[in-house]
Parts: C-alpha cells; structure tokens; sequence
C-alpha cells in the first residue's frame, strides 16, 4: 500500500491531525518519501492493548507487568494499587521523564548563554533590560554591574 496518498493535501490529510502546522510539516515530508510516526501508527494491523491504552497498565516494578480493572479486586496491581492509582503514578512518569528531556535543552541554552557571556561565540547579549529582569527574578541584584558582569552571573547562576 502507498502510504504517501494517504497524508497527501489533495487526499484529505491525516483527518486525526487537527492542527494546520502539523498536517503541512506531514504533507511536505509525505512528498519528500519520509515515513513518519503517523504512517507507522495507520500502517499497524493491530488494535492497542485496552490497558495500556487506558492508562492501566503498571510496569513500574519487577513484580508485574499488572493490569488493572477498576472494581475488580483480583486485577488490582500486586501492591495493591487500583486503577488510579495506577495512572497517576503512569502520568507522573511521563510527566517527570518530558520535563527531564527539556531540561537538558534548557541546560544548552544556559550554556551558550554563559559562552556568550564570556565572549566565546560569535553572538551578543542585545537587551539589556530583559538582562536586569531576568536577574532580578533570580534572586540577583543587578545595581552597579557592567552588562558583561551581570550576564556572566546570571549565566552561572542559570546552569
């Protein structure tokens, strides 16, 4: 089957996809041959599992996997967790595992910035004012320092 009609602007798109951006970055990687998450997920011939897709399944020991079924006290998880139990400690994983991948880019950024800082790049610390705010929310006191200074500060205080 050629997955590309499928996500193409003049065959409708992926109707699942809701946001213009979106549906434009797929159409362009469509015509350009790129299989991508969409058409993986429209070419399995499988149905998700019911539990993991409802958030109930619990693989956050070495006792299961258990999957859990809300009422039935023989399909609650091994420690005794019920069904939501279950999905909050599942959405507090997700939640701190994204937050730790956009740390790291966060991280990246406090690092150019601190280079720049210290002239080590090719670019420039322009807004001066923005500079004094951000280190006033930070906890600095930007009275009486150079702009260089205060950026090199902040930049320190930011990694």
């Amino acid at each position: 089957m050629d997955t590309t009609k499928r996500f193409e602007k003049g065959n409708g798109g992926c109707p699942s996809i809701q946001c213009e951006a979106n549906r434009e970055v797929l159409c362009n990687s469509c015509s350009e041959g790129v299989i991508t998450a969409a058409h993986r997920v429209q070419d399995r011939s499988i149905e998700p599992c019911l539990f993991g897709k409802g958030g109930t399944c619990c693989r956050n020991c070495n006792m299961g996997p258990c999957q859990i079924i809300e009422g039935v006290d023989s399909m609650m998880g091994i420690c005794g967790a019920d069904a939501a139990t279950v999905a909050a400690r599942n959405f507090a994983r997700i939640i701190a595992g994204g937050a730790a991948a956009h740390m790291d880019h966060g991280r990246g950024v406090a690092l150019a910035f601190l280079a720049t800082a210290k002239g080590e790049t090719p670019y420039e610390i322009k807004d001066g004012v923005k500079l004094r705010e951000t280190a006033l929310r930070i906890g600095i006191d930007p009275a009486e320092k150079s702009k260089t200074d205060l950026a090199i500060e902040v930049g320190e205080k930011m990694v």
